[in-house]
């Protein structure tokens, strides 16, 4: 699976793996964390993450199930408390923090 990273001005390259979100969110304050799934017709469709850090650069990779997501981020001590906005396609919008059971 393929993920994109844009910096500050906006040029975007591709990066194979999560990696690079998990180095980067090791030294830079994440300000935005949302997942959101996209719909097509009456079938909900992957989730798309997309992180935004404090020095403007975003991250965005796509996943197949929210489950899988949670297993791995709440594996990784350096996000342990941050806040994932999360935007299912069919219901409201809720919170989830990472690191907690």
């Amino acid at each position: 699976m393929s993920s994109i990273v844009f910096d500050s001005n906006g040029r975007g390259r591709t990066v194979k793996n999560l990696d690079w979100f998990f180095r980067k969110a090791r030294t830079t304050i994440i300000t935005s964390f949302k997942m959101f799934q996209h719909q097509s017709g009456h079938q909900f469709q992957d989730w798309t993450m997309a992180v935004t850090f404090e020095d403007g650069c975003r991250y965005e990779s796509d996943y197949a199930d929210l489950s899988v997501f949670k297993d791995v981020m709440n594996r990784q001590r350096s996000l342990k408390g941050v806040v994932v906005e999360v935007d299912p396609a069919d219901g409201a919008p809720y919170e989830i923090t990472l690191g907690r059971k």
